[in-house]
């Protein structure tokens, strides 16, 4: 599949939206250059078709209520109870923000009473560390231990210069870490041999009820409000669905989807009226009815939703004999499409164009001379002509007398022998031949007589039939053109 081009957004026009030709040619014609496309594009597409889709966009803001239980035990037995307690988990009837936090509120623990439980037990434990024997049993009770550094022995070897042969010589020293003892005083005890957990007690005070001969245990739950925020969009043009996101819209429902009953049972308030604010509306919400079985320690306090109708406008067109399409997506308005006419068939490449730049006098009186010769075909030029002839003529750079000798020529009514050496540069360039169509139709009246002159002209241009219908049909289009956009397709272009 072609890549979707898409140009920037248009947002300051208005009601671009609709199934209206006239309204879509005058679109075309005025954008086509800031969508990359040839001139006045709408007053030459052809089997134009307009379909008015829309798309969704959504803003959702999803309230999270997370809970937990908890399996808890403290010491003694005087408990103060907080007093938001119950024993189902969500049953507690806690007020949801006024605005959705953005970040996780913090969490409240609170216990369920009905869960607590007191126990006895012996406020004095054996010690784990010594096994009860309140010795050290790092060094067992005899408060040193053997010098890792000497391995007991007092002594380490010390070099003391070579034999005659070269050897190495030692001798033997006292050990520096031990100063010779052979022990070190045991770092876990300090010296006193006795376990540092019990002080050589061979007892610790119970850890589980603080000494107190009491301990409890108890179930809690802690609460908190999550804020997740997702957004859904959705066309039935699957190309257009990434660029939904960066389109501005009217906003057509903007408030709080779901409310819920109990731990398993929920509301969706509102869903009819979400579900009626856009076509599409009904696939999301039934996504978000699969979400709202979360796991047993979540729910959904608030669903808040801001729906947008995306419009869009389809433009299907041809352009000679090849077909098109223009989407224009959003209410400001953004262009989309694979390819986009660039110019005519008949336009010359670049090296013809380079060459009429540097000939373009000669071109421009050329066209003139097919123009006399299209106007003065049914034996005189009317009002109208003239007055498009003059303005051809104001547009050629001429000396006065070149320009007087010019316009008593084009009086003339030539028969296309006289024509021929005339227009001999550009009887190569298709364009002469629709702008020379383009001037029969210009009176709005064609006569056989105007007919017949243009049949015997495209003989010097060597045309086929076929070719000549798709010519007049090109010129029909221009026929379109005002005045002074005639002017600059063909005198200026």
């Amino acid at each position: 599949m072609a890549q979707l081009n898409h140009t920037k957004p248009f947002p300051t026009l208005n009601n671009i939206h609709v199934d209206d030709e006239a309204t879509i040619i005058e679109f075309l014609n005025t954008n086509s250059k800031a969508i990359g496309a040839l001139k006045y594009l709408g007053s030459f597409v052809d089997n134009l078709k307009i379909k008015n889709e829309i798309g969704i966009k959504a803003n959702l803001q999803f309230l999270i209520v997370e809970r937990e239980e908890h399996y808890r035990e403290r010491a003694g037995s005087d408990y103060v109870f907080n007093e938001k307690y119950v024993r189902e988990i969500f049953e507690y009837k806690y007020d949801l923000p006024d605005t959705f936090p953005t970040t996780q509120t913090e969490v409240e623990e609170y216990t369920i009473p009905s869960t607590i439980e007191t126990h006895s037990c012996n406020p004095k434990q054996k010690c784990s560390k010594c096994h009860a024997s309140g010795r050290c049993s790092s060094c067992d009770g005899s408060g040193s231990k053997s010098c890792s550094s000497c391995s007991g022995t007092g002594k380490k070897e010390q070099r003391d210069g070579n034999y005659a042969n070269g050897k190495p010589k030692y001798k033997k020293v006292a050990c520096y870490s031990c100063d010779g003892r052979g022990r070190k005083s045991c770092s876990s005890c300090n010296g006193s041999g006795k376990c540092y957990r019990c002080e050589g007690s061979g007892e610790v005070i119970c850890s589980r009820c603080d000494g107190t001969s009491k301990y409890q245990t108890y179930v809690s739950f802690s609460s908190s409000f999550k804020p997740v925020n997702a957004k859904f969009h959705f066309t039935e043009y699957d190309e257009l669905n990434n660029l939904i996101p960066n389109t501005k819209n009217k906003i057509v429902f903007d408030d709080d989807l779901i409310e819920w009953e109990n731990q398993s049972s929920v509301l969706f308030d509102n869903k009819d009226s979400a579900i009626r604010a856009n076509k599409h509306s009904k696939q999301f919400i039934n996504e978000l009815e699969t979400l709202a079985g979360l796991n047993s320690s979540q729910k959904f306090g608030r669903i808040h939703v801001e729906i947008e109708t995306v419009p869009i406008t389809v433009i299907d067109y041809s352009f000679e004999d090849k077909e098109y399409q223009i989407i224009i997506i959003g209410e400001d308005n953004t262009i989309c499409f694979k390819e986009i006419p660039k110019k005519h068939s008949y336009k010359a490449n670049i090296f013809k164009r380079i060459k009429n730049f540097f000939t373009k006098k000669k071109r421009q009186i050329a066209f003139v001379h097919i123009a006399s010769y299209m106007f003065n075909a049914d034996g005189s030029m009317d009002e109208p002509e003239l007055k498009l002839l003059e303005l051809f003529l104001n547009n050629i750079k001429l000396k006065q007398e070149e320009k007087n000798l010019l316009v008593e020529n084009l009086k003339q009514r030539m028969t296309v022998d006289e024509l021929a050496p005339k227009i001999k540069n550009i009887t190569g360039d298709l364009r002469a031949l629709v702008f020379a169509w383009q001037c029969v139709m210009q009176d709005g009246q064609i006569n056989q007589t105007e007919i017949d002159a243009f049949m015997e002209l495209s003989k010097l241009f060597k045309v086929k039939e076929e070719e000549l219908e798709k010519i007049k049909h090109k010129a029909t289009k221009f026929a379109q053109l005002k005045d002074n956009e005639m002017l600059e397709e063909y005198f200026k272009a």
